[in-house]
């Protein structure tokens, strides 16, 4: 992290998140030593980061206090990638980003990872669906 690579697991409930954690605790894991002061996390800059992360990355949810857990298969995955992007972001690597999510959360995150990209990102996608890697990559790697 320290040098700007950010990896989001294919295994969202299990590896990706704190799903009895809420949305504001689980964007703030990668960035709490930012976010400190003294040894102790600012309150306020930790809410802040969530509700421009929520916000960002349109996450529909009652607040940044919602328990992550309760949240739909889309809205979790934004969740991580608003984790994943409120650090200092050179090379994202998402493996299967948009596993088991509905097409509007898809289209959305596509749309993310563009404008990552063109933000200078290397964004690296691991994806089991050829239609998804032909229809978003400049280069396709094949490994078995």
């Amino acid at each position: 992290m320290r040098h700007g690579l950010v990896y989001t697991s294919e295994d969202r409930k299990f590896e990706g998140l704190v799903l009895d954690a809420n949305i504001e605790e689980n964007i703030a894991l990668s960035s709490l030593k930012a976010l400190a002061s003294g040894g102790f996390v600012s309150r306020a800059k930790k809410c802040k980061l969530a509700q421009e992360a929520s916000t960002h990355f349109t996450v529909r949810a009652s607040s940044v206090l919602q328990v992550t857990g309760t949240l739909s298969g889309g809205n979790q995955q934004k969740v991580i990638l608003g984790r994943a992007t409120a650090t200092n972001t050179a090379v994202i690597m998402l493996d299967e980003p948009t596993r088991g999510i509905d097409v509007g959360a898809k289209t959305q995150i596509y749309a993310h990872m563009v404008a990552m990209a063109r933000a200078g990102a290397a964004v690296v996608m691991v994806s089991s669906e050829l239609p998804e890697l032909l229809g978003m990559s400049d280069r396709v790697l094949v490994m078995y």
